[in-house]
């Protein structure tokens, strides 16, 4: 059984049919049940805030948000020492030549490495070419 840490990406893709990735997500649903599941405070806001944006369905949203809540262990930034200064540092690093990493992905990095997990799931290809983490393969 991996640690995964779960990327807004791929749960809004899971409760919004409109999405790209919907048919790939569904697919790959499975793996939550199949592996320890994280994410963070600031993805459950990142998908709540998406889904009710996109959808205007509050409940749907409400469903989203207390899938998290079953199915993840929420990591709560607050818990981490200096964790903007230490974000702040890794968005600097990865967004030097162009801007492509937000800070919230900056703080799922850092929670990556933090917590020693083994995967990153998110359709955000360009957390691909972060050398430091490893991605999940969810299978099209």
């Amino acid at each position: 059984m991996s640690k995964l840490l779960v990327d807004a990406s791929f749960i809004v893709a899971l409760f919004r049919k409109n999405e790209d990735a919907y048919k790939v997500a569904k697919k790959n649903k499975n793996i939550i049940k199949e592996h320890k599941c994280y994410t963070t405070n600031y993805v459950l806001n990142e998908v709540v805030t998406i889904v009710s944006m996109r959808t205007k369905d509050i409940e749907l949203t409400k469903k989203a948000y207390y899938f998290m809540l079953d199915n993840f262990t929420i990591i709560n930034e607050h818990d981490t020492p200096n964790f903007n200064g230490q974000v702040m540092n890794l968005f600097e690093k990865y967004n030097k030549k162009t801007f492509h990493l937000s800070f919230i992905d900056c703080s799922l990095i850092l929670f990556y490495k933090q917590y020693n997990l083994d995967y990153i799931v998110s359709f955000d290809g360009w957390f691909k070419k972060v050398k430091e983490i490893k991605t999940y393969n969810l299978t099209g």
